[in-house]
């Protein structure tokens, strides 16, 4: 059987706030168990729902393609040709990182 935290000891464990904890336990987002009136949340809640949220990290090409142009889209782009009239943006290039290249879906 899995060891039952309140909701403060649930919080000091995820490093959050008890506010935190009760707008999970409202919204449904963390599984709880109702003991009468007193709320406690199981171990095996609390490891689920840490894994549910880790995001994966990107390649660091990626990483640094989307800070070097944040406002790609995510589509796979050739620099735009340069334009004669000499304009200053004609001879930007964007490049777009598409979704496969960092092997998210």
């Amino acid at each position: 059987m899995d060891q039952l935290f309140t909701v403060p000891e649930a919080a000091e464990l995820l490093y959050t706030s008890v506010r935190f904890v009760r707008r999970l336990i409202a919204e449904r987002r963390i599984e709880f168990v109702k003991v009468g009136r007193h709320v406690r949340i199981r171990e095996s809640a609390l490891i689920a729902f840490v894994i549910a949220s880790t995001v994966a990290p990107l390649r660091s090409a990626c990483v640094w393609l989307m800070w070097k142009a944040p406002q790609a889209s995510w589509s796979l782009a050739r620099p735009s040709p340069r334009r004669a009239s000499g304009s200053s943006a004609s001879h930007r290039r964007s490049f777009r990182l598409s979704r496969s290249t960092c092997g998210s879906t």
